[in-house]
């Protein structure tokens, strides 16, 4: 299987974007609403979800050319209404399958669903954080957007990130995570934490106003930055 898919020229890359963001439904961008909701993966509707995200993972992790083309593309999205519409709705591909914190908790079913979602939940990671990298940055508005989305996304990732930190093998002596992985399991692990972080790391640095540096972002439910830390 190969890990990454090389696209001749800008205009297949634009194509294949269109095709594969059908599903999550609905979009983000609600008319009548100055919020992002990202829609959560569905698996009685999103039949083709994994392909999907996984295809986009690939394309994306690729150097060159494909790097250039998709940066051209959500580069010149800002045009769009809204703005960066299609630089969204990937991003919203790409982080569908995280589950729910709240509603998955309440039914007792949130490390077996991570644990099957896995796959999924690797290259989808890998996805946001190449998307995170290629958002624009404070003025835009986008990546605040995305950290305060109506549906809880930061949320959700973070229990996410320590959920899989309690579960992970810890270091002989500190209790912390283990950063070196003995099996595909804990690698899988460590690559969606890792992953994880980096995507709120790089929102936050984005949403963060440059005259003003000190600057938080209040998200509610969000764990500290301690906290985070101490965990991994």
């Amino acid at each position: 299987m190969r890990s990454s898919y090389l696209v001749a020229n800008r205009h297949y890359v634009y194509c294949i974007s269109s095709w594969r963001l059908r599903p999550p439904s609905p979009p983000p961008n609600v008319m009548g609403s100055d919020r992002i909701m990202f829609s959560a993966y569905d698996p009685t509707i999103h039949y083709y979800i994994y392909p999907a995200i996984d295809s986009l993972a690939k394309l994306l992790a690729r150097d060159e050319p494909n790097r250039t083309h998709y940066k051209t593309i959500f580069a010149s999205d800002v045009s769009s209404s809204p703005p960066f519409d299609l630089l969204t709705r990937t991003f919203a591909l790409s982080i569908s399958t995280i589950p729910d914190q709240q509603r998955e908790i309440k039914r007792g079913n949130f490390l077996p669903l991570v644990e099957a979602r896995k796959p999924m939940l690797m290259q989808g990671i890998l996805a946001a954080e190449l998307l995170a990298n290629l958002a624009p940055g404070y003025d835009s508005g986008i990546a605040k957007a995305w950290l305060t989305s109506e549906d809880g996304f930061a949320r959700n990732l973070s229990h996410l990130i320590l959920s899989l930190c309690h579960e992970a093998p810890q270091g002989p002596s500190n209790g912390r995570v283990s950063a070196v992985p003995k099996t595909a399991e804990e690698e899988a692990m460590l690559h969606i934490i890792l992953g994880g972080i980096g995507i709120l790391r790089r929102l936050a640095e984005k949403s963060r106003d440059p005259e003003d540096p000190t600057s938080m972002i209040p998200i509610p439910g969000m764990p500290t930055t301690e906290r985070l830390i101490k965990t991994t």
